[in-house]
């Protein structure tokens, strides 16, 4: 039985210059078992 269903994921926006940043917060993350998608960005407003 296949399914459509998605599994929920923290979502981040990151820019070149700030995804080193988010290093250590992504290592938490993962070590919990949480999935997130790193969405890179250029620029604009991010929210």
């Amino acid at each position: 039985m296949e399914s459509s269903l998605v599994t929920p994921a923290i979502v981040i926006a990151v820019t070149d210059e700030c995804s080193e940043q988010w290093r250590d917060v992504l290592l938490g993350i993962e070590e919990e078992g949480i999935p997130f998608v790193l969405q890179p960005r250029t620029g604009g407003d991010l929210v």
